[in-house]
């Protein structure tokens, strides 16, 4: 319906009376509306000339609308979408933001309550926006291990790929590890690994020193599949070769500790049979609290 200026004193007398209402107009002249609350439980219209600027005539700043949805646990905007774009900007400045703080932050900030697996699924679509999906990261894997060799010189890179189970196993000690090693560390190497918890699982394997301050100072690690006999030996039969590439050539000068896993004992035995091999008395402590509670 298109309406002219001179049709607007009826228009608005109608809508005064509360007789008529009107979803859409087109008005062929600049003008502008201004609703308030009428008495009999409708709106009112007030028209103005077009001049950029509007009458707030009465604000209820207490909105209610929607609220009581909004806070159940099933309401469908507040998705894992939803989480993403709330935390993604924190999650660039602090990794370790768990899914367990951002239940707690939501619900305080926004006054959500949402699952835990909302909130973790909101996580990694906040990780995917920042780093990328963890396939495309494993497609450019070549990449990276050549780009290690272009960038840092004397760098030790290994990369195996089992193409019929598509897993790999991969080494790197850069130069400046092996070098701050060989000049400002003690002759002490500890071994040991920790599982990836991810989509993807694996094990991380390292090798690790102290420097002058006993602070840990990283020699040399590799992902692996699983942390076993096989992949110890693969990466103790690497670190020796990392070693020798500086002139490391005396290996009974080193000593060894690692927490009694067979196959750094194995490893050990065999890459480095001239070695000291030592244990760690907390893991000696907790091996034996756990055989003892088999009892």
């Amino acid at each position: 319906m298109r309406l002219n200026f001179e049709d607007v004193p009826r228009i608005m007398q109608l809508l005064q009376d509360g007789r008529f209402y009107i979803k859409r107009m087109i008005v062929r002249r600049l003008f502008s509306f201004v609703a308030w609350k009428h008495v009999l439980g409708g709106y009112t219209r007030q028209g103005h000339k077009a001049d950029n600027l509007f009458g707030i005539r009465r604000c209820n700043l207490i909105h209610t609308c929607g609220d009581d949805n909004l806070r159940s646990r099933g309401h469908p905007r507040a998705d894992a979408s939803w989480v993403a774009n709330i935390v993604k900007e924190r999650l660039r400045g602090e990794p370790s933001y768990r899914p367990c703080m951002m239940l707690t932050d939501i619900q305080r900030d926004y006054g959500v309550e949402l699952n835990y697996h909302k909130v973790w699924k909101g996580k990694e679509l906040a990780m995917h926006d920042i780093h990328g999906v963890e396939e495309g990261s494993y497609d450019r894997l070549r990449w990276y291990c050549s780009a290690i060799k272009e960038t840092n010189p004397g760098s030790i890179v290994e990369c195996e790929i089992d193409h019929q189970t598509n897993k790999f196993k991969r080494f790197i000690c850069f130069k400046a590890c092996a070098t701050g090693f060989i000049n400002g560390c003690r002759p002490l190497i500890f071994l040991d690994g920790t599982h990836i918890k991810n989509k993807y699982k694996g094990c991380i394997l390292v090798a690790v020193a102290k420097d002058a301050n006993d602070d840990i100072f990283t020699l040399a690690y590799s992902v692996v599949d699983a942390e076993n006999d096989d992949n110890w030996g693969w990466f103790c039969f690497h670190l020796k070769g990392a070693l020798l590439s500086h002139r490391m050539m005396v290996f009974d000068e080193f000593t060894f500790f690692s927490d009694r896993h067979p196959g750094i004992i194995k490893a050990i035995h065999l890459v480095f049979p001239s070695s000291y091999h030592a244990y760690c008395l907390r893991h000696l402590v907790d091996n034996f609290v756990k055989q003892v509670s088999y009892y």
